[in-house]
Parts: structure tokens; sequence; C-alpha cells
């Protein structure tokens, strides 16, 4: 097979973009892809939720019109947790409802020092509604550290608590990235 780049994936969507929706034989034809490595690209899209595949129809997702868009395949395949997203990707901080903090993180590093100091208000408010959790499953598919952070939302402690489990969690993946785990 042969191994598309990140171009060739933009490439691709831009195909399907044009296309509004379109089948494989068609795709095929028009970007010289061979059909059995279509089908393998597009099934890497569609596990990567940027397109939707069925009965041989292919069309783009929401997530695979903003890649496009803004002509970043990361956002498909996931920023490496070492590196700084964009600042359309980055995590805002907010205290409630309406009330943003003034913080804001573009990396695993700079999310861990927000929230070293940052309102416990804010911590509650995006730990309970599971925005932490999406943002690093959803921008960086760290679905390992997602599922550890969505798991203090079952925790019985006291709200100064949760700053240091939330610390101890992400000091923890850090180091385990660190060691390529």
């Amino acid at each position: 097979m042969a191994v598309l780049s990140p171009g060739d994936y933009l490439t691709l969507i831009a195909h399907i973009n044009e296309r509004g929706e379109t089948d494989v034989n068609e795709l095929s034809s028009s970007t010289g892809v061979t059909k059995r490595d279509l089908v393998r690209a597009i099934k890497v899209l569609k596990k990567n939720m940027a397109v939707d595949f069925y009965e041989n129809k292919i069309k783009l997702t929401e997530l695979g019109k903003f890649a496009l868009e803004k002509k970043d395949i990361k956002i498909v395949f996931g920023y490496v947790p070492g590196e700084k997203v964009p600042d359309y990707l980055s995590f805002k901080f907010f205290l409630g409802e309406g009330l943003f903090s003034g913080e804001v993180a573009s990396s695993y590093s700079d999310f861990l020092e927000v929230i070293k100091r940052i309102d416990t208000r804010s911590i509650l408010f995006h730990l309970y509604r599971g925005d932490f959790d999406k943002w690093f499953s959803d921008v960086f598919k760290d679905k390992k550290l997602a599922k550890k952070i969505a798991a203090l939302k079952n925790k019985l402690m006291a709200p100064n608590r949760v700053r240091d489990r939330l610390i101890r969690v992400l000091e923890q993946r850090l180091s385990e990235l660190k060691e390529g785990k």
C-alpha cells in the first residue's frame, strides 16, 4: 500500500469536499489513487471521524470540513503531546458560563501550569462538564489521559483536593510520555 502523506490526506479531503458526496470508484479515478489504497485511506479517515463512509459513499464530517478549512490535518490525526496547538484549538479557561478567566493553554505543559494557579471554580466548572477530558481526547487523541481525567469526576473529594489530583494525573501522564509509554 502506498503511504499517504499528511498533504495527501488533505488533498483527498478536498476532493471529497468538492463532490459533496462521492463513491470510491469516482474518487479513485479523479485522484489517481488505486481503489484498494483509497479504501484504506478512507477507513483511516473514518476511524478518525473526518468522513462518513457507508454503502460505498463517502462524505465529509464537520471535523473533516474544519480540517480542510484550516488546512490542518493534525485536527484529524491529533497533535503530538509536546507541541503547541494553534490558537483556535487552545483550551480557554472559564470561571463559569461566559466568564472567561483570561487563561489559555496550548500544550500539555501550558495546561499543567494554568491548573496549578487558576481559581478552583474554573477547574470544577470544566472538569464536571467534561471539557478537560474532551480537549485531550479530541486535540491530542490521548484517550489514556482523557479517561484518567474523566474518572476524577466520580471521586468524592473536597474542591481544593481536585486540583491536587488533577495535577498528579497530568504530571504522571507527562512522565509516561517522556518515557515513551
